[in-house]
């Protein structure tokens, strides 16, 4: 606990960092130490509460879905896995967050696999193996074509398994990942025997035992040697199967590995049945099936309850045998009503995710538009004053997306700008001149040029407008669109060979959104009728913001215009405010 309140008490670092890092430590620890530690997620999940809610929250609330699900994967409480999980993977917030979604696809597919929901098993396995082939990452695509190969086990789609569990021994093998080799190699064993291939396993189980020469992976080496038990009771070599069980058994693992624990009984009570020693081998299927069912392992019941009625049946014991099937025809039906069961929880719970993000979409639907009112409100309340019509808002608003769009076709930045981003931008935008509010109607209505003392005070409304946006931001703790609004107020009178204002920054020291309003706002005011000039055509325009190239203007960005000054040409027609201004902007281009 003292390794995660670390963790949690970093002041320098944001959320998502933190957050990061939790995951990481999560991953450090044994299964045991999670499943009996219950306390480390709950202080995760109090820290997640805790915190004050940003643009990051959807990366941040991924990270602890994970370790949640993690947590309740391995206690085996697959109601809150699928809860946690289908809520996490549902709507991840970005290409970097893929890894946390395969993950949780991945344990998504390992609780339905346990429960027997294959169809759930195989899709979630699948989801994840789809990702991480995008991302390109070779671990986890082995690891994602061994759980999908461990899929398809209750299928009995023997050719299927062995192909997943040979792309994933190929790909481990091809990068050197020896651990994964051999682990895909065990798997591909296990399915060689269930198709009665036991000379390929034979070949494949000496391979095995050579990489395993120097290995301290204890799990790998006890699933080695049950693979050899079953090769060796099919050869009826028994005092082989006698040395492999007694290895097994001493093994410290069996203690805390279910499955293995209960395939050691079953391999015991075949051995001892081939070995004619029949209370023996009714002894250790009968501890074994009393194992499976205070587990609730109905996969084991039923190996055990069918190989009891068989070796009942051997000794004539029908009555013996008869109550065995019965129990094994019951435990099916109990199967297929616990199954039931799970596919309704499943569905269930994905319904009721959807019934939650429709709401929320919902009420995001709201709060933009609120957030659009207010902007616009805002934005007139400045152009008013100003006495610039809100037409000029709305050209500005499009006018950014259509520069965003265009960038990302072009492919101008590494990397493109996100949906979310440009709709952000260009609502942020109409506020570049809020700051005109708290300059004097004599210097912004003053028909003439401004003095050296009135040019001082307009540019003031650079900083009010950072300002007040800042202290709005503060109050609303909210800032996916304001800290947008209050550093394009700020930058957008800047130039790109630093002579502008307020701070005088030069080329890539001036914000990215500030370079690209100051190309359209002033395209815009030179289209425009102003207090202080009348409007210019649209070739005049553009010739001015061609003469202000590496000057006033960032000359990337302003190529982007002139290559495509047509876009916002017809913007500009369609949204002009008086058809005076229309007529000046077409004079010289119609």
């Amino acid at each position: 606990m003292k390794k995660l309140h670390a963790i949690f008490e970093q002041p320098h670092k944001s959320s998502l960092e933190i957050a990061e890092e939790i995951v990481n430590y999560y991953r450090t620890l044994s299964r045991d130490v999670i499943k009996n530690t219950p306390q480390l997620l709950s202080a995760i999940n109090n820290w997640y509460q805790s915190i004050v809610i940003d643009d990051n929250n959807s990366a941040i609330r991924l990270r602890i879905g994970y370790c949640n699900v993690y947590y309740y994967r391995i206690s085996g409480d697959g109601e809150n896995v699928f809860r946690w999980g289908l809520k996490s993977v549902y709507d991840y917030p970005s290409y970097e967050d893929a890894p946390y979604v395969g993950w949780i696809h991945r344990l998504i597919s390992a609780m339905a696999f346990a429960m027997g929901l294959i169809d759930q098993a195989t899709d979630h396995a699948n989801r994840a193996l789809q990702l991480f082939l995008a991302l390109d990452d070779d671990d986890e695509i082995i690891r994602s074509y061994i759980q999908l190969g461990i899929a398809y086990d209750f299928t009995e789609n023997y050719e299927l398994q062995l192909d997943y569990f040979d792309k994933a021994y190929q790909l481990a093998k091809s990068i050197h990942a020896e651990e994964t080799t051999l682990i895909a190699l065990n798997n591909t064993i296990f399915v060689h025997i269930l198709r009665e291939e036991f000379e390929i396993a034979k070949e494949k189980i000496v391979a095995l035992e050579e990489g395993l020469a120097s290995s301290e992976m204890s799990r790998l080496v006890i699933g080695s040697k049950l693979n050899a038990t079953r090769i060796a009771l099919h050869d009826k070599d028994l005092s082989a199967v006698k040395n492999l069980l007694d290895q097994v058994r001493a093994s410290e693992l069996l203690k805390t590995d279910l499955s293995m624990y209960l395939d050691s009984f079953l391999l015991y009570g075949r051995y001892y049945s081939q070995l004619g020693q029949v209370d023996e081998s009714m002894t250790a299927y009968t501890k074994g099936l009393n194992k499976a069912i205070s587990a609730k392992s109905k996969k084991y019941q039923l190996e055990f309850l069918h190989d009891l009625a068989t070796l009942n049946k051997n000794l004539k014991n029908y009555k013996a045998a008869l109550k065995n099937q019965e129990d094994y025809i019951n435990t099916t039906k109990e199967i297929a009503h616990e199954h039931a069961g799970f596919h309704y929880l499943f569905l269930r719970i994905q319904y009721e995710i959807d019934q939650i993000h429709t709401e929320v979409n919902h009420l995001k639907n709201q709060l933009n538009q609120t957030q659009e009112t207010t902007i616009y409100t805002l934005a007139t309340l400045a152009e008013y004053k100003d006495q610039i019509t809100g037409k000029h808002i709305l050209r500005t608003i499009e006018y950014v997306e259509a520069f965003c769009q265009l960038m990302n076709e072009h492919h101008i930045l590494t990397e493109p700008f996100e949906q979310e981003f440009i709709n952000n931008f260009s609502r942020s935008s109409a506020l570049h001149d809020i700051g005109k509010v708290g300059i004097s109607d004599s210097i912004l209505k003053k028909p003439g040029k401004l003095s050296t003392d009135e040019f001082d005070q307009m540019k003031q409304h650079t900083i009010i407008g950072r300002d007040a946006l800042s202290i709005t931001e503060n109050i609303m703790q909210q800032s996916s669109f304001l800290k947008l609004a209050e550093i394009i107020a700020f930058s957008h009178h800047e130039k790109w060979d630093g002579s502008g204002y307020p701070l005088g920054l030069k080329a890539e020291e001036i914000p990215l959104v500030g370079r690209i309003v100051a190309i359209i706002d002033v395209y815009d005011a030179l289209i425009s009728r102003r207090p202080y000039k009348p409007p210019y055509s649209h070739l005049k325009a553009i010739a001015i913001l061609e003469e202000g190239r590496g000057t006033h203007f960032d000359p990337a960005l302003v190529d982007v215009f002139l290559t495509h000054h047509e876009v916002f040409y017809n913007i500009a027609k369609r949204l002009l405010d008086s058809d005076d201004e229309k007529k000046v902007l077409v004079s010289d281009t119609e």
